[in-house]
């Protein structure tokens, strides 16, 4: 009887100690910070708008992580404009960064803001909203973990390349 209990208590304890270690890790995976670094329209047309926001992703935690697969909704100006998907696969050391440029096209007649609006905003410096919100898949040993996304970019912040 004694020995059934010790066994149970084991098997117990080891159970509540795997899942306190692989909670911990996954902590440590959702430790990051999103920074965009520039912005740069690369076409503005009636049909079409290209731009390219450039972000650095920083892993603070202890934990190299491999970023698998992004997926971000684009609004802008809140309207929906699209959606980004990047499966490029690509690694952030611990304590280290890594960039990655979103290439986002949309037509400027799906959404309310015509492009006389955007094309003048940019021209005239005025505030153009962006936001993008997803989550990027990642990876570290066999945990993978979801983070969520979340930018809100306007012209007026001062990024290194927003043009």
């Amino acid at each position: 009887m004694k020995k059934s209990l010790l066994y149970i208590g084991g098997v117990g304890l080891l159970g509540g100690l795997l899942v306190w270690y692989f909670k911990k890790q996954a902590d440590l995976l959702l430790q990051y910070k999103v920074d965009i670094v520039g912005v740069k329209f690369n076409t503005i047309s009636t049909k079409n708008v290209n731009m390219v926001i450039s972000c650095k992703l920083t892993n603070m935690s202890d934990i190299e992580v491999q970023v698998n697969k992004m997926y971000m909704d684009v609004a802008i100006e809140g309207q929906n404009a699209g959606y980004v998907i990047n499966e490029k696969v690509f690694a952030i050391p611990s304590h280290g960064y890594n960039y990655i440029d979103l290439n986002i096209a949309f037509n400027p007649k799906l959404i309310l803001t015509n492009i006389l609006g955007i094309g003048l905003g940019v021209a005239q410096n005025k505030d153009i909203k962006i936001d993008l919100k997803g989550f990027a898949n990642i990876k570290s040993g066999f945990l993978t973990t979801k983070l969520e996304i979340i930018i809100f970019v306007k012209k007026s912040d001062n990024y290194g390349r927003f043009y």
